[in-house]
């Protein structure tokens, strides 16, 4: 799982170039602080 999802934040970053990852990265902690959501189940 760790492998894809650097390999879909790889190919992010060739639209958003790395500022925009890291923009996003950084607003999704604020909305996430505590990391990934896992699902209640």
């Amino acid at each position: 799982a760790e492998e894809a999802a650097a390999e879909a934040v790889g190919a992010w970053a060739g639209v958003l170039g790395e500022d925009g990852v890291r923009a996003l990265r950084d607003g999704l902690l604020r909305v996430a602080p505590g990391g990934p959501i896992r699902p209640a189940w």
